[in-house]
């Protein structure tokens, strides 16, 4: 039998976010009778998902739990660590880990340096030139969907970077599909005949939610008994709940804190909304459409290989929150419309379970190491 390949994955914490959730799921779920499978945390912040990655078998962790990024000790120490395990492939997962490793691969020769990218770069700031300049020092860039892809491909700088795209999956098991939406909305206080438009994401910039409030004063206009239940933490939080203070909304927008228990509230949304004005993939509207539930979206990036328009959900005009205010009244208003939607949605799931896409990122891992 053929020795194991190592493959250590590098990311900074394991916050609650997409790419951790989906990194996640690939650390449970690869095949360890192939691969010798490591991963390295840099910042202290694993509670999150900490029991979880302390019990897959076959998985070993290396958490640098650094305080302080200004002491560049750190970036020695995981050096030490990439040297002392000899992998096959160093696999980067978000910036700060991409950053560190455009740093150390000039000094660690032997693997392939391989970055998944989560997100793509708008800004132009130094700090945004030295983090691409960095990504595209990776032997391959793999891409988290097709949008992803023609953004590294318009940005590189040399013809030959090797850009992959292996769109991302999840594991359906991780879900719970049996919670009873009257006794969920009981308990969060909302009406059993509300029409509950949901959101799940971090309070963030780029996720949009003060579009989400525009547009959803708007529906109550014409949606009375229309209930919004926002899921979440981040740094923006408490500005978007002043903002519906200031437009005395209150009583039709619940806020619940960040959850890894994502089941309960899916359960009981009857539409999901995204206004992200920026995103590669999009794991919690893939979430709502293995839910089943109808999602309203502005056409942003990534979202529509996952957004349908009339498949899967309806796709407005990016940042017009009055064309999405529309499309969500026209999904809460027509039974017939969301039926047709969910009916399409039980298919175009099939492509996006974990399972599809470790078949493919092991076949790629196989290539690119036979390669050597």
């Amino acid at each position: 039998m053929d020795k194991k390949k190592t493959i250590v994955h590098i990311i900074p914490n394991f916050n609650f976010g997409g790419a951790e959730i989906y990194l996640l799921d690939v650390l449970k779920h690869i095949n360890k009778e192939k691969y010798n499978i490591h991963i390295i945390t840099i910042r202290p912040n694993i509670e999150w998902f900490k029991k979880e990655l302390n019990i897959i078998e076959g998985l070993t962790v290396h958490a640098l739990n650094v305080k302080s990024l200004v002491n560049v000790k750190w970036a020695l120490s995981l050096g030490k660590i990439i040297k002392r395990l000899k992998p096959d492939i160093v696999h980067s997962h978000l910036n700060l880990s991409v950053l560190v490793i455009g740093f150390l691969k000039k000094f660690i020769k032997s693997p392939i340096y391989v970055a998944t990218q989560h997100s793509v770069y708008k800004e132009k700031t130094f700090y945004y030139k030295v983090l691409k300049k960095a990504m595209l020092s990776n032997d391959v860039l793999l891409a988290n969907s097709k949008f992803t892809e023609n953004y590294l491909n318009e940005i590189k700088e040399n013809k030959n970077t090797d850009i992959r795209t292996i769109v991302l999956g999840v594991d359906f098991k991780r879900y719970s599909f049996n919670y009873n939406r009257n006794k969920v909305l009981k308990e969060l206080g909302l009406p059993l005949d509300g029409k509950i438009v949901g959101n799940i994401g971090r309070y963030k910039h780029h996720k949009g939610h003060v579009y989400l409030i525009e547009m959803f004063e708007e529906v109550l206009k014409k949606e009375k008994n229309a209930h919004l239940l926002l899921v979440g933490s981040g740094p923006l939080k408490q500005e978007i709940i002043s903002l519906v203070k200031e437009k005395n909304l209150e009583i039709n927008v619940k806020f619940v804190d960040e959850t890894k228990n994502v089941s309960k509230y899916l359960s009981a949304f009857d539409l999901y909304c995204s206004t992200s004005v920026s995103e590669s993939f999009g794991i919690s509207v893939l979430e709502a459409i293995m839910f089943n539930i109808p999602v309203a979206s502005f056409n942003t990036d990534a979202i529509p290989e996952l957004v349908i328009d009339n498949q899967t959900g309806l796709l407005a005009e990016k940042l017009n929150t009055t064309d999405l205010a529309e499309k969500v009244i026209a999904l809460l208003k027509d039974d017939e419309k969301r039926a047709n939607i969910k009916m399409n949605q039980k298919s175009f799931v099939e492509d996006y379970t974990i399972q599809s896409h470790l078949l493919k990122l092991e076949s790629f891992y196989d290539n690119v190491i036979s390669l050597l």
